[in-house]
């Protein structure tokens, strides 16, 4: 804003010209007046304009995977930071990470991956922040969702009916952008009322729901998971089931990459099991007996066996009783000792804790050693495993590639698959080497995350139908973890052979569908989803009884 003189009032037209308002005879009886004030209203409108002191604002690097802070960092500026001040405040990798980052065209961001920039007043409404990535800007805003004349989880004798509500009024000329079920609907804010459509199927449905401003500009898209059937012994009463909310939310392990949730009674299954929710370091504490960490520690002397018949082996490899009982303090320690790094991993890239850190028993039992040459690491991971990470994971490609290759940013964004074979091999060995170090746990989640993306395809890509018409939560989980053990061949082959058989897409019947060389897999996601690893007997207090 210019700061002129009182009751100056003044226009700038078109062409950059000064003019006075038309009445100025009473303001300019003299011609020196009116010079004097033409000059000084043209000087100070020269001058920029004061930026208020409290103006700060504040930007952040998110991830599109899980919307976690990458780095954070103010300014005074109101527009988004170019690439050097990205450089200078989030380093060079994340910077060009996020200048890889390709427009996000995906209003559900399940196919969005890489970074995007969050920019924010501290003095603004929080409706008001903005979310950039490399090319786009959409605006934040928050919608409520719910049945308006049909309890969730209950009978009711009507067809549901869908309020959206805006709880902002300056949302209030936007106009809602609705998906159910892949019909779309448009209807304008603050409140839309859409009626559900008669049930045909009782798999699992999806509601969407985002906001056009008018400039354009859409919001983040809000999810509610339902299930709406038809009671069979009573045609006109009908069940919502009201399943989960927000992929950021509280849903699931999973769902954000395949839009599949289990019923209320599936998920009342999950208790207890690998893909229990909410899993916390505290869930994931075990005292197994671990033969194969025992028989090293016994052989590298960090325990002291030797009291023990054959020192605490039988043959010289598999410890016996007396060394197992010998091993315990260091066994437990060591299976236990990555507990946080295993449930952050998990958390960050949505693998349930439990089920992360029994492939990392099922593959090394936490030992030092590697298992078949080529495999590195505790989740022994292979230039296979790296490959179908950079495939699917963009983000990581982005982050190795723009490492590896610095001078060649040409190279990195034609992408992983159009790169040579040389080229491939040595950032899937950059990648590899991180398995050595404390970052392999990491990685491991990484890939298990792709194999999961992976498997949604290959489902998709051999049916042609949304997941959720075709296979069932624990399925999905099952068939990644086979995938991570055997590779993608191996499960789209066992697929393609389900299909031709025309059973249905269900684990019992896929894993008979592994043959050759990929039989172990079935075996495999067993010892995984149910370990059979004997527990340590809780110690038997030495204390007197009083």
């Amino acid at each position: 804003m210019l700061f002129l003189w009182p009751h100056l009032k003044y226009k700038i037209s078109y062409k950059g010209k000064f003019s006075l308002p038309s009445n100025g005879g009473h303001m300019c009886g003299q011609k020196a007046v009116c010079l004097f004030l033409m000059i000084t209203a043209f000087f100070l409108a020269l001058i920029p304009s004061p930026v208020p002191a409290a103006s700060e604002f504040n930007w952040e690097l998110r991830a599109y995977r899980d919307f976690s802070v990458a780095c954070a960092f103010s300014t005074s500026d109101a527009n988004p930071p170019g690439n050097d001040v990205l450089r200078i405040h989030c380093g060079d990798r994340i910077a060009s990470e996020f200048a890889l980052t390709p427009q996000c065209d995906d209003p559900t961001f399940l196919a969005c991956d890489g970074y995007f920039l969050r920019g924010f007043s501290l003095q603004s409404d929080p409706h008001e922040d903005i979310w950039i990535d490399s090319s786009s800007v959409m605006g934040l805003r928050e919608i409520e969702i719910r049945p308006l004349n049909c309890e969730p989880n209950a009978i009711c004798d009507q067809i549901p009916i869908i309020e959206f509500s805006v709880r902002s009024q300056s949302d209030a000329q936007s106009v809602f952008q609705i998906t159910i079920d892949n019909e779309d609907f448009t209807c304008a804010a603050p409140v839309c009322q859409i009626a559900l459509a008669p049930p045909s199927s009782k798999k699992n449905s999806w509601i969407t729901a985002s906001l056009i401003d008018p400039d354009g500009t859409t919001g983040n898209p809000h999810h509610i998971f339902f299930r709406f059937k038809q009671l069979m012994r009573s045609p006109d009463l009908f069940y919502l089931e009201w399943l989960g909310c927000d992929r950021f939310g509280n849903s699931l392990f999973g769902t954000e990459n395949w839009y599949v949730v289990p019923s209320p009674l599936e998920l009342a299954r999950l208790d207890g099991t690998v893909l229990s929710p909410r899993q916390t370091e505290d869930d994931i504490y075990t005292e197994y007996q671990l033969h194969g960490l025992c028989a090293e520690f016994i052989r590298n002397g960090t325990v002291r066996a030797r009291s023990c018949p054959g020192f605490g082996l039988s043959g010289g490899t598999t410890p016996n009783g007396c060394g197992i009982d010998a091993c315990r303090e260091q066994v437990i320690l060591r299976q236990n000792d990555a507990n946080q790094q295993i449930a952050r991993a998990g958390i960050t890239f949505r693998i349930p804790p439990e089920l992360l850190k029994n492939v990392l028993l099922a593959e090394s039992q936490f030992t030092k050693f590697s298992g078949q040459p080529g495999e590195i690491g505790a989740g022994h991971l292979t230039q296979l495993g790296v490959d179908t990470l950079l495939r699917w994971s963009p983000s990581t490609f982005a982050s190795a590639c723009a490492e590896v290759y610095p001078l060649l940013p040409e190279l990195c964004a034609a992408g992983y698959e159009a790169m040579d074979e040389p080229h491939q091999r040595l950032l899937r060995g950059v990648l590899v080497r991180e398995a050595r170090t404390d970052e392999g746990i990491m990685l491991t989640a990484r890939i298990l995350f792709a194999c999961e993306r992976q498997v949604g395809w290959i489902i998709i890509h051999l049916r042609d139908r949304p997941l959720q018409y075709i296979t069932d939560y624990q399925t999905l989980w099952k068939l990644s973890v086979a995938t991570y053990h055997a590779g993608a061949e191996c499960t789209r082959l066992a697929i393609a052979r389900t299909v031709k058989q025309q059973y249905a897409m269900e684990w019992t019947n896929i894993k008979k569908n592994y043959a050759g060389k990929c039989r172990s897999a079935p075996a495999y996601v067993d010892i995984v989803f149910n370990p059979d690893y004997p527990e340590y007997p809780p110690l038997v207090s030495s204390a007197a009884p009083d």
